[in-house]
């Protein structure tokens, strides 16, 4: 779960950094990266919550909706919101909010870059350090009584 959690935080770093540079260079387009880093955040901790207690199919296939659903609303919403301005308006705004609906992306990018350090022990390992702590703490129980 480390991985996963520190992948969420280096999305959340990339989205920032994201719309504060559209919020500085262009700010007329600043709710489109935003819009979509939400989305794909939010998808991305759905995913989390769905695999974390327990995985299932049904599951697994409503979520896939859901994401599809989700991101059909917002392609629509811009699509609508910004035909008016013309072509070259709605391909910049595709662009901003594709930005953002790759944070999630970025954020695995960036946290397995050859850099930044990682935590070696395999699940394996943890599960047995994890199950010896537990009885290291039985033990400690037991001798109290």
């Amino acid at each position: 779960m480390r991985d996963v959690d520190a992948i969420s935080i280096s999305g959340i770093a990339y989205a920032i950094i994201v719309v504060i540079i559209t919020a500085i260079f262009f700010n007329d387009q600043l709710i489109w990266p935003a819009l979509g880093a939400t989305t794909a955040l939010f998808n991305h901790s759905m995913m989390i919550r769905i695999t974390k207690n327990g995985f299932s199919k049904k599951k697994f296939m409503l979520h896939i909706g859901f994401r599809f659903v989700m991101y059909t609303i917002v392609i629509a919403f811009l699509y609508f919101d910004i035909k008016a301005l013309g072509t070259n308006a709605l391909i910049k705004s595709y662009i901003f909010l594709l930005l953002g609906l790759i944070t999630i992306k970025m954020g695995v990018f960036i946290h397995y870059l050859p850099f930044i350090k990682h935590h070696t022990t395999s699940y394996k390992e943890e599960v047995a350090a994890r199950q010896k702590r537990l009885e290291e703490e039985r033990a400690q129980h037991v001798d109290r009584d």
